[in-house]
């Protein structure tokens, strides 16, 4: 078993709810942080959910569990970094997940 990673990984526009449902049946730890912010529509004012990175969620796994993300709906493809598949490091993910904890996102 190879070393596990956290993969950003692209999805479909709007797809990013329905990738992680996906990736988690697998039993895949799957990750994308959400935003909060305030919207209005037909004069009122609402809170509303949204990814931080629309289009991108991240996925914990060794490379050899990789080609499950084919078998996902909404999963365009991993991210690619000069023909290399991409990972984030341990670090980012951890430092995005404390920015959310503490609404650094929200708008």
């Amino acid at each position: 078993m190879s070393d596990v990673h956290w993969f950003p990984v692209r999805v479909q526009p709007r797809a990013e709810s329905r990738a992680l449902r996906g990736l988690e049946e697998l039993k895949l730890e799957a990750y994308a942080p959400v935003e909060v912010r305030w919207s209005r529509a037909r004069g009122c004012k609402r809170k509303v959910e949204g990814p931080v990175f629309p289009g991108y969620v991240f996925v914990h796994t060794d490379r050899d569990h990789l080609f499950l993300l084919r078998t996902i709906e909404g999963v365009l493809g991993l991210v690619e970094v000069g023909g290399r598949i991409g990972t984030a490091p341990v670090r980012f993910i951890d430092f995005i997940k404390r920015c959310e904890r503490r609404r650094l996102f929200d708008r």
